[in-house]
């Protein structure tokens, strides 16, 4: 099961395709998307910053790259590198968009103000290391370096939008409820039902979002869509998302 999350939407999506994770289904699948992707260094999401897709931008996820020092713990360099990137999240938790008034813009001018020596003097520290001439190339810390450094503009580019997250956390933890059904249920029994499986996943996970009793929307949308004639335009099926129908309940 493949799994993205619209930060801003608040809409979570899961998508199946015969089990695949052959790198195909994910460009098939952002085909028409022009905006940004949050992953990790995964080699396929590595290609969505080259020219072919010049309408996406990738940024990294620091999660991941601290994931890669922390699994070092004994080793001080690794501890060093973890307390820099603590930092930058320390600095971000001082304000939240959206509370006391602090907006997006704020966040940016914030972000340009703390993010840029902190991000050199990360880069620094590894760029020392890496010309350590007693680092093996094949070593979890040599790995770790290159890891980051491989990725250091998907980094810098965390910081260029008020908005953006400084990790993926956000569908970490809806993928969460998947290996949780999974105690309940072990199998989906066919692709087809792994494919209806992942359209009820996205749904009530969106609902979370939002805050929605599950059954209460599943119920209302289900008398609704049953009213809808055929070959009706998918504008009136998007207006019934999570999203837009808390949005429309608020109304009434």
């Amino acid at each position: 099961i493949w799994a993205a999350a619209a930060a801003t939407l608040k809409l979570v999506l899961y998508f199946y395709e015969g089990g695949s994770r052959r790198q195909e289904v994910l460009f098939d699948f952002l085909k028409t998307y022009k905006g940004t992707v949050q992953s990790d260094a995964y080699a396929p999401y590595r290609k969505l910053e080259t020219d072919q897709y010049h309408n996406i931008t990738r940024i990294a996820c620091l999660q991941h790259v601290k994931r890669k020092f922390l699994e070092q713990d004994k080793e001080p360099d690794a501890r060093k590198i973890v307390e820099m990137i603590n930092q930058l999240y320390q600095k971000e938790h001082e304000h939240r968009t959206g509370y006391q008034g602090w907006t997006i813009k704020d966040n940016l001018a914030h972000r340009k103000q703390y993010a840029p020596p902190i991000l050199r003097k990360i880069k620094k520290k590894l760029l020392s290391l890496q010309a350590k001439p007693d680092l093996l190339p094949k070593s979890q810390m040599a790995e770790a370096i290159n890891y980051t450094l491989s990725q250091w503009k998907a980094i810098e580019d965390i910081f260029t939008k008020g908005e953006y997250y400084l990790d993926n956390n956000l569908v970490e933890r809806y993928n969460r409820y998947i290996s949780l059904s999974r105690r309940n249920s072990l199998f989906f029994g066919s692709h087809k039902g792994a494919e209806r499986g992942v359209i009820l996943y996205s749904l009530a996970c969106s609902c979370r979002m939002h805050g929605i009793n599950t059954f209460e929307y599943i119920a209302d949308v289900i008398n609704k869509a049953a009213k809808l004639p055929p070959n009706t335009d998918r504008k009136i099926y998007r207006d019934l998302l999570p999203d837009k129908w808390k949005e429309n309940r608020s109304r009434i």
